[in-house]
């Protein structure tokens, strides 16, 4: 579903919004398509994609939406600039997700862990409180031989 009206987004990208967007004309918009394959089967989509003529000459791609996603580039895009007044910082964001999931795994891992380690204090716990518990293979735990004679 591409829209009709890409061409009034790219104005507004090239000329500003009046709002927060003061327009880049350097900016301009492209499809991109995506392509996938997992278990076997290709899967493709498309995206809009802003890219940016740099005055080296190079071409950088500034970020990429979803289709349904159109009315939100110049929202994000004004958020980008670091005279903005509602300016998000991409590398504090960066950072904030990836400590997200660094927790995420590092939980994950204390509750498999955890087990053990409950585990390990029942037998500390069995054997320091005079509770005869019995851990060993039988036949090779050494105790003392009583004499008959004695």
């Amino acid at each position: 579903m591409v829209h009709s009206d890409v061409d009034a987004l790219v104005g507004l990208i090239q000329n500003g919004d009046g709002m927060g967007w003061p327009g880049d004309p350097r900016m301009y918009v492209t499809i991109g398509v995506l392509s996938q394959t997992k278990n076997g089967r290709v899967r493709t989509g498309r995206r809009y994609e802003v890219r940016r003529w740099n005055e080296d000459g190079s071409i950088a791609l500034i970020g990429h939406w979803r289709l349904d996603e159109k009315d939100k580039i110049i929202f994000e895009l004004s958020r980008m600039r670091m005279d903005s007044p509602g300016h998000v910082d991409t590398l504090a964001e960066i950072d904030k997700t990836n400590a997200a999931i660094e927790q995420k795994a590092t939980d994950v891992y204390m509750d498999s862990q955890g087990e053990m380690l409950s585990h390990a204090a029942s037998i500390v716990a069995e054997t320091e409180y005079g509770k005869n518990t019995f851990r060993q293979m039988p036949g090779t735990r050494d105790e003392p031989k009583v004499d008959d004679a004695g």
